[in-house]
């Protein structure tokens, strides 16, 4: 059997008053993020994104409605993008994996927030049903398809 080329990962738009909460993480780019990491084998998509939420932020999150699948060509990794809440008051990061935690206006992210991260909380405050987005690179800004 050949082994799978791609990644599955899961994120959280947790929003209130103050806009939507994005993390930095200790690897990679240093960018602004939506929480949430990669599924394990076997696991299930919204157990996978509750245990990634405890770990790097320790909360007990509600998984709501799906945002939409964004889908990295250059490198087959497959985000689906759901809408949590929670009590996401008193934030407890995991140092290990995250820099910092911090809310932003949604419609003032900041600069280093990749064009994939603002197309998901773009696409978490619309009232369109879900959809999948697919990105050529990681400039692009992502060409969206309907789901059904």
């Amino acid at each position: 059997m050949i082994p799978p080329s791609h990644t599955i990962g899961v994120l959280g738009v947790a929003l209130d008053k103050e806009g939507v909460l994005l993390v930095r993480t200790r690897y990679g780019a240093g960018r602004w993020q939506l929480p949430g990491g990669f599924v394990q084998p076997g696991e299930p998509l919204v157990n996978a994104l509750r245990r990634e939420l405890g770990e790097e932020l320790s909360v007990d999150a509600r998984i709501g409605s799906l945002v939409g699948l964004y889908l990295r060509l250059w490198d087959s990794n497959l985000v689906l993008v759901f809408h949590v809440s929670g009590d996401f008051s008193d934030l407890h990061v995991d140092p290990v994996e995250i820099r910092d935690a911090s809310w932003f206006p949604h419609d003032a992210l900041p600069a280093k927030c990749s064009p994939r991260t603002r197309r998901m909380v773009a696409d978490a405050f619309s009232d369109r049903p879900p959809i999948l987005v697919t990105f050529n690179s990681p400039s692009h800004r992502g060409a969206p398809t309907p789901i059904c």
